[in-house]
């Protein structure tokens, strides 16, 4: 189930987003900006581009999604 996106700056600002609305309104409000540029990323192997986040006040952000955890979680213990 996705809980919601992760945009993280060129800069090494992250800012978490809600599942809720679009990450692109969410990052430009969070932000006070009016303005967003879309960042592709050329995927040589398939031939195409895909977009991966955007350019706001010069900063480039970078948009995950956010997870539940759906895997087997081993337990570390400390020696």
């Amino acid at each position: 189930m996705r809980l919601g996106y992760m945009a993280v700056g060129n800069d090494g600002r992250t800012i978490h987003l809600t599942g809720e609305d679009r990450p692109r309104k969410q990052l430009l409000e969070k932000l006070g900006a009016t303005h967003a540029e879309n960042i592709y990323v050329d995927l040589t192997t398939e031939n195409r581009t895909k977009h991966i986040g955007y350019i706001v006040q010069s900063t480039w952000f970078t948009i995950y999604e956010v997870h539940d955890w759906e895997g087997k979680s081993t337990k570390v213990s400390a020696a």
